[in-house]
């Protein structure tokens, strides 16, 4: 499913437009993520591991980060922005999946 194709303008995009916007605020940003999901397991069924393990990584990483101040916090934000380029960097090298 691309963002151009006919299924995404118009089956995908309204339906989860809509269910966001039906759904009370606080639990919104489950729509997105299930969504999310949905929209990257449409390409390869696969990309779901990776997708899992990224969300794991910056989710425990934004909680790090939050608990921190000054430019410890500053540092760790860097830190958690080189390894998404360096795993980003891994998975283009490795073409994962094939």
């Amino acid at each position: 499913m691309l963002f151009n194709s006919f299924e995404f303008l118009c089956i995908f995009f309204p339906l989860v437009t809509g269910l966001y916007f039906t759904v009370p605020h606080h639990r919104r940003w489950m729509v997105l993520l299930a969504a999310s999901c949905w929209f990257y397991m449409a390409f390869v069924p696969a990309y779901i591991l990776i997708l899992a393990f990224t969300i794991g990584v910056d989710y425990f990483a934004g909680i790090w980060i939050e608990r921190n101040e000054g430019r410890k916090r500053k540092l760790l934000a860097r830190r958690q922005h080189r390894g998404e380029r360096e795993r980003a960097g891994v998975l283009q090298v490795l073409q994962f999946p094939q």
